[in-house]
């Protein structure tokens, strides 16, 4: 049977030094308690495999920012506009509810995507059907934002379309990439090593994921900078041509999949969502126990059992799942905020003074900033920390994350109001004289937020996949990978009814709104999650052990 949280808790609280202990554990071996609690952690070797799934999902990050980049400005304005670049014609309000809306299909669909990795098709083939299925979507878009179709009126249509199927195929992506890239690494239990230098380390599994996951994150970052040529081409040959480089680059990603074919580490599908489902009416009925669904606990009380096709190590499984998805309550006001770096940040530079840059271009710098971010926190800060033996565990990260978010959101409100004071147009922006003269503001006054985004992504999006595949059992580990990424979609819900008030002169109060709400919600969260965090740090490192 499977060891309660509980259980585990009390072990680690017991835990006591033997003097035979104090002995040398030869490398490659399993470190005693003394050397767990004296010896630095370090991340083992990071497999080949693990690298191409990186590639993969590299080039899928390339093609969708090289596509939602120029997209507010395809949207929003309309085709032929000799100051800013458009297609659609469909407004601000319009063009972030679209925004949001995709966005909202984009994360959804990794639910689905994950059901059917767990229980019929596997992670890899899952990954291989979405890829096809996002490539018909590029194509679609590019041939659709072409001027000849445009001019026809195919262009609206076409998007649309273009739009659903990169949602679905993204969502069968980006349940499953994540996954399939911890896969990868197979070791479960620490070991001792010796470095060059002399020093002995604990080569740990949990560190490696850790790390793993920074590089993996760090990587597709890379990706993300394509938003920032996707802008200039957008601006100075055309959208066709900023739709066309995401099509060809996106082939990378077909190829590092027919690459690894024989060397990615696959998962056996198991069907458990019937189960589960079964599994969590038994404790619902139960009055929300969910020891009440396993066999031993029916049986106990006289209950027929034969009907019952799980056991006790089911339910254990089932509740790890349900501790995972703990984290993620506050995950959609984050990502509501985080958001609008994507749609009504860029509007806002389109009415502050450029100087030549596209409005849209600083939203790709802060990938910019994010992966040095990523990368400095792996190589410096997170080893200074454990070498330090200061620990971080995830509610400490995931609340960090949050007040950068708060502070960037606050900060947006504070610009938009600066907008509204300085003329010529004030509280109206571009509405006044030609339509087509900005309010005399710096874009660069936005930086700080940007920046401020940056690192809260880095935190709390980072903590918050890794806490979901650690914590997660293997059978589910997609679907709450999925969940997590639901958290985006009922984020972009929750836009699509606060774009409505993406409008002048009330833009300034929609951002203090947002930065309020955002801080009552992160002192929430902290109050009732902060008595776990050192108790996380110790539960991660036991179940990597294990």
């Amino acid at each position: 049977m499977a060891e309660t949280l509980d259980a585990k808790t009390a072990r680690i609280s017991s835990t006591k030094i033997d003097d035979n202990e104090l002995t040398d554990t030869p490398d490659g071996q399993v470190p005693n308690e003394y050397e767990r609690k004296t010896l630095r952690l370090v991340s083992d070797r990071i497999p080949t495999s693990a690298w191409l799934v990186c590639v993969v999902e590299t080039a899928e990050r390339f093609a969708y920012y090289g596509m939602a980049g120029p997209l507010q400005n395809y949207m929003q304005n309309p085709y032929g506009n000799s100051l800013r670049p458009g297609a659609l014609g469909l407004g601000q309000a319009n063009a972030s509810s679209i925004s949001y809306g995709f966005t909202f299909w984009m994360y959804l669909t990794p639910v689905l995507g994950g059901i059917i990795a767990d229980s019929w098709l596997g992670r890899y083939r899952t990954i291989c059907c979405a890829v096809t299925i996002y490539l018909c979507g590029l194509l679609i878009l590019f041939v659709t934002s072409l001027p000849y179709s445009l001019e026809h009126g195919a262009g609206l249509g076409g998007f649309i379309a273009a739009l659903f199927l990169i949602g679905t195929g993204a969502g069968g992506i980006k349940s499953n990439v994540s996954v399939l890239i911890f896969e990868q690494y197979t070791e479960t239990k620490p070991k001792i090593s010796t470095l060059k230098t002399g020093e002995r380390v604990i080569v740990d599994p949990q560190t490696t994921i850790s790390n793993i996951y920074m590089i993996f994150y760090n990587v597709l970052c890379i990706g993300c900078l394509s938003g920032i040529p996707a802008t200039y081409i957008e601006l100075r040959v055309g959208f066709w041509a900023a739709y066309l480089v995401p099509f060809c680059v996106f082939w990378i990603a077909i190829a590092a999949l027919a690459l690894g074919r024989k060397k990615y580490v696959r998962n056996t599908p198991q069907p458990v969502l019937g189960k589960a489902l079964k599994a969590l009416g038994f404790a619902i009925k139960s009055g929300f126990k969910m020891d009440a669904a396993k066999p031993s606990y029916q049986a106990q009380r006289g209950g027929a059992t034969s009907h019952i096709t799980w056991d006790d190590k089911f339910v254990e499984e089932l509740k790890r799942g349900l501790y995972a998805c703990r984290v993620f309550i506050p995950l959609p006001i984050a990502w509501l905020c985080y958001l609008q770096a994507a749609n009504n940040l860029v509007s806002q530079a389109g009415t502050m003074e450029t100087h030549g840059l596209p409005n849209d271009i600083l939203y790709n710098f802060e990938l910019l900033i994010e992966i040095v971010i990523i990368h400095l926190m792996r190589t410096v800060v997170y080893p200074l920390l454990r070498k330090w033996r200061i620990k971080t565990g995830p509610i400490r990260r995931i609340t960090a994350g949050f007040a950068a978010g708060i502070l960037a959101i606050a900060w947006a409100a504070i610009v938009q109001h600066i907008v509204y004071s300085t003329g010529p147009c004030y509280d109206h922006p571009l509405a006044c004289e030609d339509g087509a003269t900005p309010n005399r503001v710096n874009v660069m006054l936005q930086f700080p937020c940007y920046a401020l985004f940056a690192l809260s992504e880095a935190l709390f999006a980072v903590t918050a996949a890794e806490y979901a595949y650690t914590k997660a059992p293997r059978s589910m580990k997609s679907v709450v990978a999925a969940l997590n990424l639901l958290t985006v979609a009922v984020a972009s819900a929750l836009g699509i009814a606060v774009s409505r008030a993406a409008v002048d002169p009330g833009l300034t109060i929609m951002y203090a709104v947002l930065a309020a709400v955002y801080f009552v919600v992160t002192l929430a969260f902290y109050y009732f999650c902060r008595s776990y965090d050192d108790l996380e740090d110790e539960l991660f490192d036991l179940d990597a052990r294990e």
